[in-house]
């Protein structure tokens, strides 16, 4: 079992995503069509499932803030790609290596 990091202004509880379908994705914005999503705030990692999941730009770049030193809250996502790079606090990642 991890042991939560306090960082002093985060908790695990906060990546839950129940009752967050709008705030993850906003009906008729068209953010499933982007080149690049930059995630934070809350349930960063099912907000990015659900990107992975439905995003109609295979080549999209999907940026993580926080990352560092809450890597065990994200690992389950990320950690689906081999195309990965920590850049700052950051976690930059793709389905192609091309872009990375």
């Amino acid at each position: 079992m991890y042991q939560d990091h306090d960082h002093g202004y985060a908790k695990i509880s906060e990546e839950h995503p129940y009752g967050l379908r709008d705030y993850m994705i906003p009906p008729t914005s068209g953010v499933l069509e982007a080149d690049i999503y930059f995630i934070d705030g809350i349930a960063r990692a099912a907000t990015a499932a659900v990107i992975l999941l439905f995003s109609k730009n295979p080549d999209a770049i999907y940026y993580i803030h926080d990352y560092v030193g809450r890597e065990h809250w994200y690992d389950w996502l990320v950690s689906r790609f081999t195309h990965k790079k920590i850049v700052g606090s950051l976690v930059k990642f793709s389905k192609n290596k091309d872009l990375i």
